[in-house]
Parts: C-alpha cells; structure tokens; sequence
C-alpha cells in the first residue's frame, strides 16, 4: 500500500492554486495601495476588474466623509457573458470580498 505525502493528490493541488490566487490578488492590491500613496489618499475602495460602480459615488463619498465605511443594500449583478444586469437588494451579501 501506498501512502501519498500531503503534497500530492487532487485536492492539495486546488488548495495550493486557491492559496497562490489569493497571494497574487493581495499582491495586486497592495501594489495598488503603494501607488494610490502618491495622492494622499484619504480613502481607497478595491474592486474586482469586472465591477462597475456608480458615477455618483466620490461625490457621496466626499458628502458622507465623517462616516468609516459604508454597507451597500442594492446593486446589480452581471454574469460574464450576459447582456443584462440583474437587479438586486443586500448586494453587500451577495458579493465576496476582494479576497
């Protein structure tokens, strides 16, 4: 009988992409971080590459500038592929975090 090392089989190997995925996304992010410094941010957002975010958004943020963070209740979701967007309440539960 043969015994396999935690380093072998199926589902290391999805661990282990999950894992890089996730270090290559916070590397992303901090990157971005370290670039948005030269602005003197007073906040930053990370989003997907697929988001969209409303036009109106920096001028609430800048409206609302006494609050720390803000929960969205309604949005819209888009499936790669689709030519629609599907309307929804509570979107903060319904998307992940950035990582």
């Amino acid at each position: 009988m043969k015994v396999k090392k935690p380093s072998e089989g199926y589902a290391y190997g999805l661990i282990q992409d999950i894992a890089n995925k996730n270090a290559d996304k916070a590397r992303k992010i901090l990157r971005g971080i370290e670039y948005a410094q030269q602005f003197n941010p007073q906040r930053l957002m990370v989003v997907h590459a697929d988001d969209c975010v409303s036009r109106h958004l920096a001028k609430f943020v800048n409206q609302h500038s006494s609050y720390h963070g803000w929960v969205m209740r309604k949005g819209y979701i888009y499936y790669e592929g689709s030519r629609w967007l599907l309307k929804t309440i509570l979107i903060s539960t319904k998307c992940r975090a950035p990582l």
